[in-house]
Order: C-alpha cells, then structure tokens, then sequence
C-alpha cells in the first residue's frame, strides 16, 4: 500500500484584520447625540374643535437596532413643553425618553379658541438649555360652510318655487312698491317698470331651467370649500442639537466584540509543507 501523502492547503492565507467598511463607517458617523425637534400638526383646524398636535426628538443619524457594536447608552429624559395662545393645549408638559434609532412622540391636544392664525412654539427643556420652534396654526370658523350648504338647499327650492308660481308675483310686487314709495308722480311708473323687470325675470327662471344650474353651481362651490377647508398634515423641522448621554460617552474601541483573528495553519496542521505522515 502507497504511503498517504499529505495535502496541501496551498498558499498561507492568514484571517485578514477587520478593516473600515461603510457599515463601520455608518456607525462611527452616527452621532447618536445629535437630535432635532420635530412637530407634526392638522393645518387648518375648526375652531373650538380638538386636533392632535405631535411634537417629538428624531435622531438625525439613527442607529438600527441590530447594531450592537459598542451601542451608546440613550440619553437622558426631557420636558416637551407646548404653547399655543388663544387656544386650550392638554397636557402642558410632557417627560420624554430619547430614542438613538427612532423618532419619541409626544401627544398633545390643541383646541383654537378663535378663527385666525395662532403662533404655536414647541419646546425641549434639558437642564438649563432649551431648544424650541416655532409654526403658526391656522383655526378656521365654521359659518361659511353652513351658508353655503343652506344656500344650496335653499336657493333652488325657490327659484322654482317662483318658477311655478310666478304669475302673480310682478301685480303683487307693483302694489307693495307703490304703497312704499312717496306718493309723487314718479311712483306709478316707477312701480310699474320694476314689477316689469319681476316679470321678465321669473320668465327667465322658467325658460332656462335656472333653478337646476344654480343647484350644481352651489353644490360645485360647497365641493370646492371643503376641499380647501380640508385639514392637511404639516411637519416641521429645528435645527440639530445635541442631547447629553445618562452613562457617560460612547466606548472609543469599535472592534471590542471582534472575534481575535487567527492563521489556517493554526486551524490545520497538514498545511505545513513537508510534513506529513509516511
């Protein structure tokens, strides 16, 4: 039986160093201190109605959450104060935790007192600094749209109405505008002509159907209002900032939890050239 040579594993190939990739380099640039104040509210809101208003601390680098590589600890809590003058906001303060990997929310509810644009400023308290931002509110009354939907259910009921029964309308306005008028000679004529001008228009309204055109024209303009009127969601950004830690600064050793690299002579013993078994 032939000897059993040895194999071979070919050229040395010692495990390289683990070297800067762009995933350490994204953990490395992440400041996980770095924040910005964020506030997400309705534009416009009906007045004396409550509308959600969220005002939150967003990482400007968030780090993902199955990085574990020398994680920073997350910082400390902070106050979210609101303000909005001429307008209900509950609760006034709110205590937050910071996240390093997504935005924290807080809620708040605002109700608008009055109609009109109402300066609103969101501020973060931590220690003796504070940051904040401001964005105006827009409150809007509610009397426009229910003129509006009044004079679309209104408005063509009479306009028929005259259609149907108009014929004793232009007598009836002559003698009510001639008992209103001075009694000159100027009168009769001039309640005549108008109760002319009575006639020739309720004739219009029922030749040309007017009542049905001015119900689609109301009925497009109240489509139109509530569109516009429609509450729309407007985020805001601050500046960045940076937030303090709660257990010191982050580890300066990002290959701490690195596996110690080792050569494949260390891991196969035939690798060795001239060495085997005879």
């Amino acid at each position: 039986m032939p000897p059993t040579k040895p194999r071979h594993a070919g050229v040395h190939a010692p495990t390289p160093l683990p070297c800067e990739t762009s995933l350490s380099q994204a953990v490395d640039s992440a400041h996980p201190s770095a924040f910005r104040l964020a506030i997400a509210f309705p534009s416009p809101i009906s007045c004396r109605t409550t509308a959600l208003v969220r005002v939150g601390l967003e990482p400007v680098a968030p780090t993902h959450d199955f990085l574990d590589i020398d994680r920073a600890p997350p910082p400390e809590p902070v106050s979210i104060r609101l303000s909005v003058p001429a307008a209900l906001v509950a609760p006034e303060e709110i205590r937050l935790q910071p996240s390093i990997s997504a935005r924290a929310e807080a809620e708040f509810r605002v109700t608008p007192l009055i109609p009109g644009h109402l300066p609103c400023r969101a501020e973060v308290q931590r220690g003796d600094t504070s940051t904040s931002i401001d964005v105006e509110l827009r409150s809007q009354g509610v009397a426009l749209p229910w003129l509006i939907a009044i004079l679309t259910l209104l408005g063509p009921v009479i306009l028929h109405g005259l259609a149907q029964n108009g014929a004793r309308l232009p007598g009836w306005v002559q003698q009510q505008t001639l008992a209103w008028l001075p009694q000159q000679t100027w009168s009769e004529p001039a309640s005549r002509q108008f109760a002319h001008l009575v006639d020739k228009a309720v004739a219009l309204i029922r030749e040309y159907r007017l009542s049905f055109y001015v119900f689609v024209a109301l009925a497009v303009a109240t489509l139109g209002v509530l569109l516009l009127r429609w509450p729309r969601s407007i985020c805001r950004w601050s500046e960045p900032f940076l937030l303090a830690s709660s257990a010191g600064p982050k580890p300066q050793n990002p290959l701490s939890n690195f596996l110690t690299p080792v050569s494949l002579p260390d891991v196969n013993p035939f690798s060795s050239s001239g060495h085997g078994a005879k």
